[in-house]
């Protein structure tokens, strides 16, 4: 027996032994560190992205399916916008306008049956972004029936016509039938 000599085998053996499970504890230690965290990390970010995506879809399809309601909505505020457009008399400037309105008159007391004798279209007054165009019509009429028509139609048009004064005469007080109408008429215009 050798008491004194080592065996060279014996206590790399026993190193191997205690080695061994240590390293493979470390080498678990690495692989869960720089493996499966890294790999949980990158799954967790995949996951907000996806959310991320998910809620950015959902608005997407909000806004997709609104998309019809919108233009509903646009359409409603474009006739709306039609009818108070209609409001107002035709023309781009003042002038313009208070031709577009002198003819409208004229067309509707020849229409109901009177006759007009002059227009005299007066100066347009500036109502901020809106024009007051007016006129002073002479007209005649044979009946109070044809004038009051002449009155209702005037009243009633789609345009914004108001008549500001009317001064009515009888044309011959012996036959009160014609009647010999002044009226003056003003309208609204966008033009300037």
């Amino acid at each position: 027996m050798n008491w004194g000599k080592r065996r060279p085998g014996k206590r790399s053996g026993r190193f191997l032994l205690l080695a061994l499970p240590l390293l493979a504890i470390l080498a678990g230690g690495v692989v869960y560190r720089y493996g499966y965290l890294r790999v949980q990390s990158e799954l967790s970010d995949l996951k907000e992205a996806q959310a991320r995506k998910m809620d950015l879809l959902r608005k997407e399809i909000t806004l997709i399916s609104r998309s019809a309601q919108l233009e509903q909505e646009e359409r409603a505020l474009a006739e709306e916008r039609k009818a108070e457009e209609a409001r107002f008399i035709d023309g781009a400037t003042a002038p313009l306008a208070a031709a577009a309105m002198q003819q409208l008159v004229k067309d509707l007391v020849v229409k109901k049956g009177g006759a007009v004798l002059a227009e005299n279209v007066e100066k347009p007054e500036n109502e901020g972004a809106l024009t007051v165009v007016s006129e002073t019509l002479d007209s005649t009429y044979p009946d109070i029936r044809v004038f009051l028509d002449a009155v209702s139609a005037l009243e009633t048009q789609a345009s914004c016509l108001s008549l500001r004064e009317i001064d009515v005469r009888v044309k011959n007080p012996a036959d009160p039938r014609d009647l010999t109408v002044r009226m003056k008429i003003s309208a609204l215009s966008k033009g300037t």
